[in-house]
């Protein structure tokens, strides 16, 4: 029996824009969207983040502002991820029917600013999921690592078997594999209630 259901948010619960979210950015602090992508997004910087390198969301957001010389406040970093991220109603749905038959949490490779705002950021997702909507940081890991996965169902005292992490990335679903979680790659809300109904999970058609 399934007793916890993990979701991923972006490209799952929402559609992320990244280049979206890079012009905004590049628009309210002037930095160029290729400096943007190589000295955050694609340095290991935003992944150490989303692995907990930074306490809190104000130390996220001092530390990115030393790296671009920048003086970006947290309604500009916000306003840009939200602007990016858009909810899927049909996922949403399916998430939504899930929480009279079992435990439902989000997952998402993030970091601690993320985690502060999500109501912010994502109302729809925080309207379904509550105080279960989680980043990455807030476990000390980052997806595909095993760790991430053996803390998240550590906190709700859930065995491996007993949950299952729903994700479009392979790498991702790949990783709560070998921490011993069910898995499913997500490509489409209805391949994904087909997937729910085979562990028992009865969820309506989108």
């Amino acid at each position: 029996m399934i007793e916890l259901v993990i979701f991923d948010i972006d490209d799952v619960l929402c559609r992320y824009d990244r280049a979206l979210r890079l012009r905004l950015l590049s628009e309210a602090t002037g930095i160029a969207i290729d400096r943007l992508e190589d000295d955050w997004l694609n340095s290991g910087w935003e992944d150490a983040a989303e692995a907990g390198a930074h306490e809190n969301g104000a130390a996220y957001l001092d530390a990115w502002n030393s790296l671009f010389a920048s003086t970006l406040d947290q309604e500009g970093w916000v306003r840009a991820r939200r602007e990016a991220t858009r909810p899927d109603p049909a996922v949403l749905s399916i998430a939504d029917a899930l929480r009279s038959q079992t435990r439902i949490c989000t997952l998402t490779n993030n970091g601690m600013l993320h985690q502060e705002c999500i109501a912010r950021i994502s109302p729809d997702i925080v309207a379904v999921f509550g105080e279960a909507a989680f980043t990455t940081a807030r476990f000390g890991a980052r997806k595909p690592d095993i760790a991430v996965y053996q803390n998240i169902i550590g906190h709700y005292g859930t065995a491996p078997d007993r949950a299952l992490f729903i994700d479009d990335s392979q790498r991702n679903v790949d990783g709560a594999i070998r921490a011993g979680l069910h898995a499913h790659h997500f490509t489409s809300a209805g391949t994904l209630q087909r997937a729910l109904s085979q562990f028992g999970l009865s969820v309506p058609a989108p």
